[in-house]
């Protein structure tokens, strides 16, 4: 949790996380009403590109060490 304050990359992921399972939701209410979802999922693939970009950052120790900013 302090790494989290501490360190804006995680931030930037949770964040990414969050705006993923929002975009899951408003696809799957569009989808159910519907509504043609091709933009809405192709958006959604570069958001979950950003993420995964974001996440090996963290994992390679590219986005700075995770002990320096706690």
């Amino acid at each position: 949790m302090i790494a989290s304050i501490a360190n804006p990359i995680i931030q930037q992921r949770d964040a990414l996380l969050q705006r993923l399972e929002d975009g899951d939701r408003k696809i799957a209410m569009a989808r159910s009403a519907g509504s043609d979802v091709t933009r809405l999922e192709n958006l959604w693939i570069k958001l979950l590109r950003e993420y995964e970009a974001t996440c090996n950052a963290i994992a390679t120790g590219e986005a700075g060490s995770l002990r320096d900013a706690a």
